[in-house]
C-alpha cells in the first residue's frame, strides 16, 4: 500500500523525508526492545506487534506526507480502462516478484538445508552472519538509493548515455560503500565475534567471511540492474538471475549428502552471486548498450583489484602482529578494535578513489555535498 507513495518521494529525490520516515521507524523499534527489558510475558506476542506498529508509523507518514506535499496525487479508477497500461505494468510486477521470490527462497532455504542437515546450532552461526552482513549491505543500499531516479528519467529522455555513466558510477559508488564497511570487519572478524558474542557456534567465522563476500560481489553491479529495470523489458533476465539464485538448495544438499562442511553452501552462494554479476553484465550489454570492456574493467576488475590487493596486504601485516587483548577491560579492546578499523578504512578510501573513479566521476564526488543540496547527482 506504501509503494506508491514511496515511489513519488524516490522521483521527486525528497531524500530528506525518506530519511526521516526512517529514523521515526526505527525508534518505535528501539522502543520494542526497551519495552522487552520490563515485560515477562507473552514477549514474542508483544515484539511482533511493536514491529508491525514501525511499519506503520513509516507507512502513515509517507502517506500524509505525500498527500500534503505532491499535487499529483489523486485518486483516480479511470486508468483501469487502459488494459495495455495494465498489462504491461502487471508483467512488469509479476517479473520482479519472481526476482524477489528467488531471492526470499534462497536466504530462507539455506537456512532450512543447514537446519536438516545440521540442526540448530549450526543455523544459529548462519543466523548470527546475516546480521553481519545486514549492517555491509544496509550502509550502501541506503546511501545509493537516490540513483534509481536518476537512471530512469535518463532512460524515458532517452539519453542512453547519461543511464549508462550514472549506472557504472552509482556501481562503483556502491561498492566503496560497502567495502568500507566490509573491509575492516574480514580483517577484525574474529576479535569482532568475541567482543560482541563471547562464546559462538562453531563455523560462525567462515559463514560471516563468505557471506559478506557473496554479498559484496552483489554490490558490483546495483547499478547495472537499475539499467536493466529501466528498460523494462526484465522476463528473461529475471528467469535466468532466479535459476541461478535457487540453484544452490539442491546443489547444497548435495555437497551435504557427501558429507561437505556446513559453510561450503555459502561457498556455493558466492559461485552463485557471481554467476549473477554475469548474467547482469550479459543482459546490461543486451538491453542497455554497455559494453563488456567497459564492464569487465571498470565494474568488476579495478575496483575488485584495489579491494582484493587492500585486503591481502593487511591479512598479511595482521598475520604479523596478531590481535591480541591488551587489557581486561572489554571498553579497552572496543576502542582499539575501532580505531584499528578506522585506521584501515583512512588508506582504503583514497586508493579506491585514486584507481577506479575517473576524472569525471572525481569531479561529481567533490562536489556531491552542493550536489545534494540542489536535489541532483550529475
Amino acid at each position: 500500500m506504501t509503494i506508491p507513495f514511496s515511489a513519488i518521494m524516490n522521483a521527486h529525490e525528497d531524500l530528506v523525508f525518506m530519511a526521516v520516515a526512517d529514523i521515526l521507524s526505527c525508534f518505535v523499534k528501539l522502543g520494542a526492545t526497551v519495552v522487552l527489558l520490563y515485560v515477562d510475558h507473552n514477549l514474542l506476542l508483544l515484539y511482533s506487534i511493536i514491529m508491525m506498529g514501525s511499519v506503520l508509523v513509516k507507512a502513515i507518514a509517507e502517506f500524509i506526507w505525500s498527500k500534503t506535499k505532491y499535487s499529483e496525487i489523486k485518486e483516480s479508477y479511470s486508468c483501469m480502462k487502459d488494459v495495455l497500461t495494465i498489462k504491461e505494468m502487471l508483467g512488469f510486477v509479476g517479473w520482479n516478484t519472481l526476482g524477489s521470490s528467488a531471492v526470499l527462497v534462497r536466504n530462507q532455504g539455506v537456512a532450512l538445508v543447514l537446519n536438516v542437515f545440521f540442526g540448530t546450532i549450526i543455523n544459529t552461526a548462519y543466523g548470527i552472519a546475516n546480521q553481519v552482513n545486514s549492517l555491509v549491505l544496509s550502509f550502501a543500499t541506503t546511501l545509493t538509493t537516490v540513483f534509481s531516479p536518476i537512471i530512469i528519467k535518463a532512460k524515458g529522455e532517452g539519453n542512453e548515455e547519461k543511464m549508462r555513466k550514472t549506472a557504472m558510477f552509482s556501481s562503483k559508488l556502491s561498492f566503496l560503500l560497502s567495502s568500507m564497511m566490509a573491509l575492516p570487519i574480514l580483517l577484525f572478524l574474529e576479535p569482532i565475534l568475541k567482543i560482541w558474542l563471547g562464546e559462538f557456534p562453531s563455523n560462525t567465522y567462515e559463514f560471516c567471511f563468505f557471506i559478506v563476500l557473496s554479498f559484496l560481489v552483489l554490490q558490483l553491479y546495483p547499478g547495472i540492474n537499475r539499467a536493466i529495470y529501466a528498460s523494462g523489458n526484465i522476463k528473461n533476465y529475471q528467469i535466468a538471475i532466479s535459476i541461478v539464485l535457487v540453484s544452490i538448495l539442491p546443489i547444497g544438499a548435495l555437497l551435504f549428502k557427501i558429507g561437505m562442511l556446513p559453510y561450503v553452501i555459502i561457498i556455493v552462494m558466492l559461485i552463485s552471486q557471481i554467476g549473477t554479476l554475469l548474467l547482469t553484465f550479459y543482459y546490461g550489454v543486451n538491453l542497455c548498450q554497455f559494453t563488456y570492456k567497459d564492464l569487465l574493467i571498470n565494474i568488476l576488475l579495478k575496483p575488485v583489484g584495489v579491494f582484493a590487493s587492500f585486503l591481502l596486504v593487511f591479512v598479511f601485516l595482521k598475520s604479523l602482529v596478531v590481535f591480541s587483548s591488551v587489557s581486561d577491560r572489554i571498553e579497552t579492546n572496543i576502542i582499539l578494535l575501532l580505531l584499528g578499523m578506522v585506521f584501515v578504512d583512512l588508506l582504503y578510501v583514497p586508493l579506491y578513489y585514486h584507481f577506479v573513479f575517473d576524472t569525471i566521476e572525481k569531479r561529481i564526488i567533490k562536489t556531491v555535498p552542493r550536489a545534494l543540496k540542489q536535489r541532483h547527482i550529475v
